[in-house]
């Protein structure tokens, strides 16, 4: 499923809120819900890896940096 522009806007305006925040944290994202959010990447996937997603859910794992850093995409699964 790809996004048109107007989601990706969208996507990274809800990613650069977060960031403000939850500096310096990661965060699992299944569509536009946040899903779990922590400091390290570890305890984030096991606290996501308990929950029941529904089919062909997307799941993000993005690192939040502080400011006028670039986000990053860690992880990127269907479900």
């Amino acid at each position: 499923m790809s996004m048109n522009q107007k989601e990706i806007f969208s996507h990274h305006r809800l990613l650069t809120a977060l960031g403000r925040k939850h500096p310096n944290q990661y965060v699992a994202l299944a569509g536009r819900r946040v899903l779990a959010y922590g400091r390290k990447q570890s305890d984030v996937l096991k606290k996501v890896s308990k929950m029941q997603l529904a089919k062909q859910e997307v799941l993000g794992l993005y690192y939040l940096p502080g400011r006028k850093r670039h986000l990053y995409l860690l992880k990127c699964r269907h479900y």
